[in-house]
């Protein structure tokens, strides 16, 4: 039996991207004599009725999608949920899902919450016997802590919150989730790498640059507020946008390098930070506001040109990871082109196997939390420009 917990499962990414997951994960298993349960931990009240009812609304993305797939399995699969509703720093509430888990089955806990809060569910799942540095207690049981990403504020908060993680468990149960290593072009493109076809190509000096771009024609879309804390560099340019860059530059370097040391070779040669109309007057958004919602960063590698490009309504979506030729052709790799399946299917699919190869790494996560601070040094005493919404960027 293996148990997974979901944290944050009222939030957008457990409803819109982790349940359909799940569904998916549980349809698939079907068969293959691997039992699952499931268990949300939160803070909002339901009922029985309105918990299965939110379960069943959630995975209808999935099986909407799905039609090969039984409809009984989304019954068998919301049959398969209970929820603990407890705050995140209640002790009382652990030990209701130290009950409900109990002392037969392998663990999966998802954090799906925001970093501040991470210390709060490690401390209590390690004072409920949840985790623990020493496992005996749950013989050859295992229990591992998965981090939506981002992980840490910075990198200062990172580094002290992965010390103070693996005082109460071990590292190597621990993963750090950028679901965009386990998008199927992404994983593609660097299979192609791997064959050296672009490295060939880079030593011809036929390659000039690599453009990572997550432009979005939405706008902050109602979270305005969370928006405005954060900003595009840190809610993407942090992860998404540097996780694509380093698989490009991995795919045509001559040797394998790690992703932090290539992230720590680069320094940001200019830096523009836009915002656009309208989102200082969004509900929850400070009115003097000068918040980013637009990036643009330039920077070399080796020689080889640099572009990282992130940002809110734009005059369409790209998110796409482009290898620019000297000849004035280009290979554009669509990173949310369908795929057989989803990336968080995948996650959990490796999480559960142990396999860290779509996961980032905690000098990964470093080394990219080190690189926003780099580029917001360079772009202090800037202004932070506005851009009309729906402009081509």
């Amino acid at each position: 039996m293996t148990t997974i917990i979901l944290f944050g499962i009222t939030g957008d990414l457990a409803k819109k991207k982790l349940i359909p997951a799940l569904a998916e994960l549980y349809s698939d298993s079907i068969g293959l004599g691997r039992g699952f349960q499931f268990i949300g931990f939160g803070r909002k009240a339901f009922t029985p009725e309105e918990f299965d009812a939110f379960i069943t609304e959630c995975s209808k993305a999935f099986f909407d999608r799905r039609p090969d797939v039984d409809l009984s399995v989304a019954n068998q699969f919301a049959s398969k949920w209970a929820y603990v509703i407890s705050e995140l720093n209640e002790a009382d509430g652990y030990a209701q899902l130290a009950a409900a888990v109990g002392h037969d089955s392998d663990i999966l806990a998802y954090i799906s919450l925001p970093p501040q809060f991470h210390m709060d569910v490690v401390n209590g799942l390690s004072g409920a016997g949840i985790v623990s540095q020493k496992d005996e207690s749950r013989g050859t049981k295992s229990a591992k802590v998965v981090f939506e990403k981002p992980f840490g504020l910075d990198a200062f908060h990172a580094r002290d919150s992965w010390a103070r993680i693996g005082s109460l468990m071990p590292s190597e149960d621990v993963y750090l989730v950028d679901h965009y290593g386990a998008k199927q072009p992404i994983v593609d493109f660097e299979r192609i790498g791997d064959t050296g076809a672009f490295a060939q190509m880079r030593a011809a000096g036929l390659i000039q640059g690599i453009r990572s771009a997550l432009v979005e024609k939405k706008d902050a879309n109602g979270r305005g507020s969370f928006y405005d804390s954060v900003g595009a560099l840190k809610d993407v340019g942090q992860n998404h946008v540097l996780r694509m860059l380093t698989s490009g530059i991995r795919a045509i370097a001559s040797d394998s390098q790690e992703r932090a040391d290539i992230i720590r070779s680069l320094n940001p040669l200019s830096v523009e930070l836009s915002q656009y109309a309208g989102f200082a007057s969004e509900p929850g958004v400070d009115p003097e506001t000068k918040t980013e919602t637009f990036f643009r960063v330039r920077d070399s590698f080796e020689g080889i040109d640099i572009e990282l490009v992130a940002g809110k309504s734009a005059s369409e979506d790209d998110n796409s990871l482009t290898v620019f030729y000297t000849d004035g052709k280009s290979l554009r790799i669509p990173v949310n082109a369908p795929a057989t399946k989803e990336a968080y299917v995948t996650v959990f699919e490796r999480a559960l196997e142990g396999d860290r190869s779509v996961f980032a790494d905690i000098e990964e996560v470093l080394a990219s939390w080190e690189y926003i601070a780099k580029v917001k040094r360079l772009a202090e005493g800037s202004e932070v420009q506005i851009y009309e919404k729906g402009a081509a960027l």
